[in-house]
């Protein structure tokens, strides 16, 4: 194996690069190896959500009123989004009237 002079700037980036993307990657399979291990540990009604999970934004937004219904929150995002719906409806029958 040929010895690196570090004293020549080329060598000082083909270390760092070697060094970069080493770190990188055992970062990447790290990553995933603790991921796949909190999967096979968690219980079937964790917090850990999966990958796979889509859900629909009906239930985000239940979700999110119980989640702020615990914390001692009342939102309702229902009432909230048919009071915008009935003020664009508002503004653009105002404006298309003038």
């Amino acid at each position: 194996m040929p010895k690196l002079n570090l004293n020549k700037p080329s060598h000082v980036m083909l270390a760092w690069a070697g060094l970069t993307i080493t770190g990188f990657s055992l970062y990447a399979l790290t990553k995933n190896e603790i991921y796949l291990r909190r999967r096979e540990h968690a219980t079937p009604y964790s917090a850990i959500p999966t990958k796979t999970t889509e859900i629909s934004w009906e239930e985000k937004i239940a979700q999110d009123e119980a989640n702020a219904a615990k914390k001692g929150y009342n939102i309702n995002y229902r009432d909230i989004h048919r009071l915008s719906e009935a003020k664009t409806a508002g503004s653009e029958g105002s404006s298309t009237s003038s």
